[in-house]
Parts: C-alpha cells; structure tokens; sequence
C-alpha cells in the first residue's frame, strides 16, 4: 500500500494493532467500478461508501480472504463484529478523512476531527470536560484552546468507543487530557470497571486523532 492516500499510522498501543488514515475523495484502488462511489452519489454518501469500502479490503487483506458486508454483525451493545473471527475493527469518518482500527481479541476505539475553530468553545467545555481538563484548557492561551479540545474530545469518543458505550455514557465522566502520549484510564461503567489505554494520533492531515484499547473489564 504505497498509494499515499491510505496510511498506516504510528502509534505507542500494542504492537499488533494496526490504524490506518485514508484520504476519503481520493480514487483508491479498492473501490473498482463501485456504483456507490461513481458520479451523481452525494458527496457525504460517497465518503461513507469508500470509507466502509476500505474497512472491507483491510480486513480481506488481514484475513487473507475476501469480506463483504454481511460478514459484519452486531455484537454487544450494538458494536460491530466480524462474524466468525477475534478481529476487531473500529471506523471513524469526518469530512474527507476516515481512520480505522484494527486489533486481534482486544477491544478498540478511534476518532478523528477535521481540524477547525470551536466557536462554542465555553460551553463545550462545561459540558463534556472533566474538572481536571477545565482546569488545564483554562490555562491555554486563548489560540490553543479550540485545537486542545478537539483533541481531547477525540481521546474521549476512542474510549467511548472501546467500550461500545458511545455517548451512552456521559464523557465529563473521563478524564483522558490531550496527549501526546498515552494515558491509563480507569473508569466505572454500570457495574464494571473498565481499564483503557488511549493516546493521541499523528494524522497525515494534521487533524486531531486518537485510538484507545481496553485492557480489563472487573
């Protein structure tokens, strides 16, 4: 895979686990003469279409054997599963840009922003910020506080996503902080305790990014 539009990313996870960017207007060589991706599809549907599209090659190529869609079930709590395998996925879209993840028998979350101002900014951060990261982003100068939280919002959705809660579970709940590097996480979710791992992402875009794993679920 040389074609620059679809990387492998670095990261301080497990070795094994694999991330990938891709540049979703881009013609990849995976989508064929897909319908789904052709002319006349709305730009947001082709986006979805090629993301899901590179999902399915980088799991035949993982697997060394054709996936198609219908391989893909719904597992607890409604995450996606690949029936039949201890892979585990995660997908995450935002504008032109996807991020997915893959793992063997360990639980996986990624999430990606597309890079922009946070006019809400304030408000964002009462609502979705622990205390101990209010505290931080306060002390930011006013020009960093919009590309802080960005990043720090996709460390919590990579959680959350681990977890296969997705906002169920409220994110001012997790204390993640902005990176760079990766942080230990334990949380309580329901009548577990959950452990994680998350760290942030050196995206190909400069967008912010993040990708989490579960260690242990008690």
């Amino acid at each position: 895979m040389a074609d620059r539009s679809i990387q492998k990313i670095s990261h301080d996870l497990p070795a094994e686990l694999e991330i990938w960017w891709l540049d979703l207007d881009a013609n990849h060589p995976f989508l064929g003469r897909s319908a789904a991706t052709g002319a006349g599809v709305p730009v947001p549907v082709r986006r979805r279409n090629v993301a899901n599209a590179a999902l399915l090659d980088l799991l035949s190529r993982r697997l060394g054997r054709p996936v198609d869609e219908s391989a893909i079930v719904s597992g607890p709590g409604g995450k996606p599963r690949l029936r039949g395998t201890p892979l585990a996925f995660n997908l995450s879209h935002a504008a032109g840009e996807g991020l997915i993840g893959l793992g063997v028998e360990i639980e996986i979350g990624v999430d990606l922003e597309v890079s922009r101002p946070v006019p809400e900014s304030e408000a964002f951060a009462r609502e979705y910020l622990a205390e101990s990261e209010r505290e931080t982003w306060q002390r930011l100068p006013p020009v960093e506080r919009g590309r802080w939280l960005l990043g720090c919002w996709t460390r919590k959705e990579a959680c959350l996503k681990a977890l296969g809660v997705g906002l169920d579970m409220a994110p001012a709940r997790i204390s993640v902080g902005a990176g760079p590097g990766a942080n230990r996480i334990s949380l309580q979710g329901g009548a577990a305790n959950h452990t994680l791992v998350v760290t942030s992402l050196e995206l190909p875009s400069g967008s912010p990014g993040a990708a989490a794993i579960m260690l242990e679920q008690q």
